[in-house]
């Protein structure tokens, strides 16, 4: 029984609703014949109560509520006066017998597809109307189900994929302006100090160097600081928009074979990483991978620029796929990263104090890094391998 109910439940829209209007047709045929019959009977009761001897056989019912009987064996007629309530009567009885199939068959009609409505219609439309309603409130943290698989099920399903769409969406905006917002902040006020300096040199210099007070070589090494900073500014510049560049990247899946690849990555490692040995080691079983190489070839050079940095002697790169996602680990027998590095390596503009490049190095590196491997649907692991050295992992998604 439940089985039957169920498959009900999951017929298509125009089938359930031919099943209702089959179902109340059949019901409407009945209740008519069943109406008809009686309001018949009820006109003969009338008829027999006046009916004597063998003038039953045919009967004619005048205007004026004259009842003739007629024996046609006999050719006889026989009249009999209806008192005025049998009159009433036996015309009403005629008038709903005459009425009775429409009226029915109209009444079961509305019926089936008021109960159509109920059992098909009424759930899922006021299901997508609050659904609708909330998220043209921008309210998205709800789930739409309907337990259904005929096309409004699918309707409530295809809203639900669109409801999780937009949600995913907006959070991945929300992030993405909350990191923008974070990034001007910090990029205001690591313009500040540089800003600061280039505005007290040339006011020292516009103050003392017309009268005389300024020798030239000091003129001079004022001068070579304030052309560092302003060096140093268009550098950062230039790492911002870089930045902005990169989170409106569009990643580019193609086919790519897994043995071309990585020797055009072993080639980039034999360049950034000297003159540190470089140990690759692969344990991909597939001969094509699906990724935007470009993407994945950046990071990777990024993360063996970061490791040759920080090395004593080797660097290891592991590759392996796992749920259909490349992952690239790179590991070096450096320091590694101390607890604080940890929490905030990939973030914007977060310096260590290991490098001996801060002149250049904004850090900037692990973070476009990390950006680049969401967008290419994966992620950036940063940790200390077993033995102490830095350990990095990045993570393509092959599928968008």
């Amino acid at each position: 029984m439940g089985k039957i109910k169920q498959w009900f439940r999951n017929l298509p829209l125009r089938v359930s609703f031919m099943v209702h209007m089959l179902i109340w047709l059949l019901i409407a045929t009945f209740l008519s014949s069943l109406l008809i019959s009686l309001f018949s009977n009820a006109r003969m009761h009338i008829v027999y109560s006046y009916a004597v001897d063998d003038f039953d056989h045919f009967y004619f019912l005048r205007a004026d509520g004259t009842l003739s009987l007629y024996n046609p064996d006999t050719d006889a007629y026989r009249l009999f006066q209806l008192t005025e309530r049998e009159n009433l009567l036996y015309h009403l009885m005629s008038a709903l017998q005459s009425l009775t199939l429409p009226l029915v068959f109209l009444v079961c009609i509305i019926l089936a597809g008021i109960q159509f409505y109920r059992r098909k219609l009424k759930v899922p439309i006021q299901l997508l109307d609050d659904a609708s309603q909330k998220i043209r409130d921008n309210t998205l943290d709800f789930h739409l189900h309907y337990d259904r698989s005929d096309e409004m099920g699918r309707l409530c399903a295809s809203f639900e994929t669109m409801r999780r769409s937009l949600f995913i969406n907006n959070q991945t905006m929300w992030r993405q302006m909350e990191e923008r917002k974070r990034l001007n902040a910090a990029f205001s006020h690591d313009l500040r100090t540089p800003l600061t300096v280039l505005k007290g040199h040339a006011d020292m210099l516009v103050k003392y160097l017309p009268t005389g007070q300024v020798s030239e070589q000091k003129a001079w090494e004022t001068v070579k600081t304030m052309s560092a900073h302003i060096a140093r500014l268009e550098r950062y510049v230039s790492a911002m928009n870089q930045l902005q560049k990169l989170e409106d990247i569009d990643i580019q899946r193609a086919s790519v074979t897994r043995t071309a690849f990585f020797h055009t990555l072993q080639q980039s490692a034999s360049i950034l990483c000297i003159p540190h040995e470089v140990c690759f080691i692969d344990h991909c079983a597939c001969d094509t991978l699906y990724i935007d190489a470009q993407i994945v070839l950046q990071v990777c050079e990024n993360l063996l620029s970061n490791a040759a940095r920080y090395a004593a002697h080797d660097i290891r790169v592991e590759c392996s796929l796992s749920q259909g996602a490349l992952s690239i680990t790179i590991t070096d027998d450096g320091p590694g990263f101390s607890a604080k590095d940890l929490l905030y390596a990939a973030k914007p503009f977060y310096t260590s104090g290991r490098c001996t490049d801060d002149a250049t190095h904004f850090g900037l590196g692990l973070y476009i890094c990390s950006l680049l491997c969401q967008r290419h649907g994966g992620l950036l692991s940063i940790a200390n391998g077993p033995t102490g050295g830095a350990r990095l992992q990045a993570v393509f998604a092959q599928q968008p």
